[in-house]
């Protein structure tokens, strides 16, 4: 599901998937609803990382926002949240804030 959602092989995923658990910045678990599946979860390492990245980005985006009026930005927001909804997995991502995100994905035993 995840692979799909991002629209990346699932392959690709699974290593980033390794490289992020074995950082610390995330951790599987089983899903108790489908055994076939795992759960992805944030840990606090990688809720602090994933926050301090989003600062970065949006001082980054500051100076092009800063050109647009207000009306334009409320603009923007709106069409990216819209194009954004395909993105989310089964709407679960929907609404909730980065540290609280958690990503089913399909159990494989490669990753």
């Amino acid at each position: 599901m995840l692979a799909a959602a991002l629209n990346m092989p699932k392959a690709t995923v699974t290593l980033y998937v390794k490289r992020l658990e074995a950082a610390g910045f995330l951790r599987r678990e089983i899903d108790t609803r489908d055994l076939r599946r795992h759960r992805l979860k944030l840990t606090p390492s990688g809720r602090k990382t994933a926050r301090q990245g989003m600062k970065l980005l949006a001082l980054a985006f500051e100076p092009c926002l800063d050109r647009l009026s207000e009306a334009q930005q409320q603009e923007l927001k709106e069409f990216l949240e819209r194009m954004t909804v395909g993105l989310r997995v089964g709407g679960d991502l929907r609404n909730r804030p980065i540290d609280a995100m958690a990503v089913e994905t399909g159990s494989d035993r490669n990753g």
